[in-house]
C-alpha cells in the first residue's frame, strides 16, 4: 500500500502543479530537510531572489523566501488528505533548491497514516508546525523573519488551498469548507481572524479570499498587485 500511496500522491501533485514533482528518496539528497542545517541553502535562495529582483527590496526577498519554503509541504498535505485520505510524514519531506525558487520533493518509502479528515488534519498540523519551526530557526541564522509575519503568510496559504479545494472537491459545500478551514487553523495553532477573509462571491457563488498579507510582488519590475491582496 505504501508504494501505491506514493505513486498516487505524486500523480495528484503533478495535477496541482508541474512544479510539485515528487519522488521517493534516492541517492541524491535534496538540500532543504527537517532538522538538518539548511541555513546555507535558505540564504542561497534569498540571495538568488535578491539578485533576480534587486529593485523589490529586502521585505520582498524575505517574503518570497518563506513562501517558497512552505508552499510544497502545505500543498502535499492537502493533496494527500483530500485525494488519498492518507498522510505521509511531512517532517520527512526533502525539498529541491533550484535557481531562484524551490520545486520538487522527495519522500522516504514509508507507510502513510490513514484516517478521517479531522484526524489527518490534526496530524498534519503537528508535523507542519515542527517542520516550519525548523525552517524558521535556520532561516533566522541569516535572514530575520518575525514568527507572527511567517504565520500570516502560512494562514493565507492555507486559505488559498481551501479556495482551490472547492474546485477539486465540488461535492464539499461552502459551510463544510469553512469548517475545514477552522480545523486547519486549530491544528496549526493560528489565530482565526484571517478566516474572515473567505467570502462568497455574489456572481460566481464561489468562495473567494482577501489575504491578510501582501506578497509584495508589485515591487518587482512589471509586477502588479494581486487580485486577492488586502492593498486593493
Amino acid at each position: 500500500m505504501s508504494d501505491l500511496h506514493h505513486s498516487q500522491l505524486f500523480e495528484y501533485c503533478k495535477m496541482v502543479s508541474p512544479y510539485l514533482a515528487g519522488e521517493t528518496a534516492q541517492s541524491v539528497s535534496y538540500s532543504i530537510q527537517f532538522d538538518s542545517d539548511c541555513s546555507g541553502a535558505i540564504y542561497q535562495l534569498y540571495q538568488e531572489i535578491a539578485s533576480h529582483s534587486p529593485e523589490a527590496g529586502g521585505a520582498y526577498w524575505m517574503t518570497r523566501t518563506w513562501d517558497s519554503l512552505i508552499w510544497q509541504p502545505v500543498s502535499i498535505a492537502f493533496v494527500a488528505i483530500y485525494q488519498l485520505g492518507a498522510l505521509p510524514d511531512l517532517r520527512q519531506v526533502a525539498q529541491n533548491l533550484q535557481t531562484n525558487f524551490i520545486a520538487g520533493f522527495q519522500l522516504p518509502p514509508k507507510p502513510f497514516v490513514e484516517g478521517d479528515h479531522e484526524c489527518l488534519i490534526q496530524e498534519a498540523g503537528a508535523q507542519l508546525n515542527a517542520l516550519f519551526a525548523s525552517y524558521l530557526k535556520h532561516m533566522n541564522v541569516n535572514i530575520r523573519i518575525r514568527p507572527g509575519y511567517a504565520n500570516h503568510l502560512l494562514a493565507d496559504l492555507i486559505l488559498n488551498c481551501i479556495v482551490k479545494l472547492q474546485h477539486l472537491t465540488p461535492h464539499i459545500g461552502h459551510d463544510e469548507l469553512l469548517a475545514q478551514a477552522h480545523l486547519w487553523f486549530e491544528a496549526l495553532a493560528l489565530p482565526k481572524k484571517p478566516i474572515e477573509g473567505l467570502t462568497i462571491n455574489d456572481q460566481s457563488q464561489n468562495l473567494v479570499l482577501v489575504r491578510t498579507s501582501c506578497c509584495l510582488v508589485y515591487r518587482c519590475e512589471g509586477g502588479k498587485i494581486c487580485s486577492d491582496c488586502p492593498r486593493r
